[in-house]
């Protein structure tokens, strides 16, 4: 989406968020390159490469850690397959406000005169109902890139990366 194509769809006013969201081994850090690379602003602090994908995951390494933290307190990491933090009462009122609220906090750090950024982080998967709020809080339009690629090739990924079970890679897929 570029800025010509939010003024046709009536955001003119708001900022979007470009989310790009999906499994792990997905395709996620090449897609958000490519729509950086498009216009998309990337938030200051990227994580860098490693042997686990040498060009880069693209992620705001402050968004992985306040994410890490929210799951951390909850016994739980981005790549808990059980889904029970999306159940309701998950979070009681209070400590959701103050998870929606330190996300929030990342979300001034994004470029201020930005008419699109992009945040991918594998944690949003996890975490995105209190992501999505932060963000139409602080002003963003939302909309939701998801990387999509065969599951087998994704396990196959994940085994090999993390020598992870095939039935924890599919789950992870799921």
């Amino acid at each position: 989406m570029t800025a010509a194509a939010a003024t046709q769809t009536g955001t003119a006013t708001r900022p979007v968020a470009l989310l790009v969201m999906g499994s792990g081994r997905s395709g996620t850090s090449a897609l958000a390159r490519i729509l950086s690379l498009c216009g998309a602003a990337l938030p200051p602090g990227m994580m860098g490469a490693d042997p686990g994908n040498p060009l880069g995951y693209w992620e705001p390494r402050a968004a992985i850690r306040i994410s890490e933290a929210i799951l951390y307190r909850h016994g739980s990491a981005w790549f808990d397959p059980s889904l029970r933090l999306q159940l309701d009462g998950a979070f009681d009122v209070e400590e959701k406000a103050a998870c929606i609220d330190e996300i929030g906090g990342f979300l001034s750090t994004l470029p201020a005169a930005a008419p699109l950024v992009l945040i991918k982080s594998l944690h949003i998967n996890v975490l995105s109902d209190m992501w999505f709020e932060a963000l139409r809080r602080a002003g963003y339009d939302i909309v939701v890139v998801l990387a999509v690629r065969h599951p087998q090739e994704v396990i196959s990924s994940w085994a090999k990366l993390m020598h992870s079970s095939p039935e924890l890679g599919g789950a992870l897929w799921l």
